[in-house]
């Protein structure tokens, strides 16, 4: 199983605020989610994509980075030339053909 999660990291950064002003809640959701990646089952597969980098001090950072099967990778998608190489660089691989119109 795959699932999703987009954008959690800003949420889990709100929430470390509130917890250190001493919102329950949001100590109980950080501590609720650790305990929940510590018991993911080994047959899903939880990615977390996010629309801006992390700190490292973020909570979901620690979360991912402190178990036994969580990591954190960074991705820089590719951008104008490098984009249309990429596009076409993939569907020659895939042995498909792709109008020069079509990648723009």
């Amino acid at each position: 199983r795959l699932v999703i999660v987009n954008d959690l990291a800003a949420r889990c950064e709100d929430l470390r605020r509130e917890a250190s002003e001493g919102s329950e809640q949001a100590s109980a959701f950080l501590q609720h989610l650790e305990e929940y990646l510590d018991h993911l089952p080994e047959t899903t597969r939880l990615v977390f994509v996010e629309s801006s980098k992390i700190k490292k001090s973020n909570p979901l950072h620690k979360c991912a980075s402190k178990s036994d099967h969580g990591y954190v990778r960074g991705f820089t998608p590719p951008k104008g030339g490098a984009l249309d190489r990429w596009i076409k660089e993939r569907v020659r691989e895939k042995g498909g053909r792709i109008e020069p119109r079509a990648v723009n």
